[in-house]
């Protein structure tokens, strides 16, 4: 789904968690600062809850705040059940 954003690298982050009795998604997207971070946002967040009816909070990060991908690098992170 993040493909179709040609304005966000291939770096991404997906945090699951739960918080208040209800689970939360957010996701961390890498692009440059020459576009509207805040409708960019907007667009991923609607284009996600078309597609699996859930509205994830986005946040778009300058290129190089992310861990860069390798084998061994989470995408996805659910933070659901760490017990502290």
């Amino acid at each position: 789904m993040l493909a179709e954003f040609p304005e966000i690298s291939s770096e991404y982050q997906i945090r699951i968690s739960h918080l208040d009795g209800k689970d939360t998604m957010r996701i961390y997207v890498e692009t440059t600062g020459d576009i509207d971070f805040e409708a960019l946002m907007k667009r991923i967040a609607e284009k996600v809850k078309s597609r699996i009816g859930f509205t994830p909070i986005v946040k778009a990060v300058e290129v190089g705040v992310l861990p860069r991908s390798t084998k061994k690098t989470a995408r996805v992170i659910d933070e659901r059940y760490n017990e502290e």
